[in-house]
């Protein structure tokens, strides 16, 4: 509140040094306007006050309203097979893959499964069956696409694939 009556205080002597204003001609000719005389050919010219209107009617600020967000179409995606964080047993190297979605796959919708980033599956099913992967840790993930590829919820695990070395 200080800093505001001090700024009104200092407004009318703020507007007497802006109300001047200098006119010169350099030796190009150029003509050069400044609010300090740049010589004693400079010619001082008085400015007459910017019209101002005042807004009898300002309009309330309202901030910006966020649009409402769709409801979201899954509640859940899981990956149950297998298991986060689980080590499994397949000395071939062959395992299936198992999601479940809550509610079920809308039409036009796909789910794609991926091991260790790489495509497995891409459709409606919810079970993916991998052949031969090599031992050792492994990231899973799932997701569900609308058609027109916006991904709409996503899941992710890893898990540990225990295989005989040869």
């Amino acid at each position: 509140m200080k800093t505001l009556l001090f700024l009104l205080a200092l407004w009318p002597g703020l507007n007497a040094l802006a109300e001047t204003v200098y006119k010169s001609v350099d030796e190009a000719g150029n003509v050069i306007f400044s609010d300090r005389p740049p010589g004693a050919e400079a010619e001082a010219l008085e400015l007459q006050p910017a019209p101002t209107i005042k807004n009898p009617n300002p309009p309330a600020y309202r901030p910006p309203s966020a649009p409402a967000a769709a409801p979201a179409p899954y509640r859940s995606l899981t990956i149950t097979s297998p298991q986060n964080d689980q080590g499994l047993r397949s000395n071939t190297g062959d395992f299936s893959v198992a999601v479940s979605l809550s509610p079920p796959l809308k039409p036009g919708h796909r789910i794609i499964i991926t091991l260790d980033g790489r495509e497995i599956a891409n459709g409606a099913r919810t079970r993916a069956t991998v052949k031969n992967a090599d031992r050792g840790s492994h990231s899973l993930g799932a997701r569900v696409v609308d058609a027109a590829g916006q991904t709409l919820i996503t899941t992710s695990s890893i898990f540990h694939l225990l295989r005989v070395a040869r």
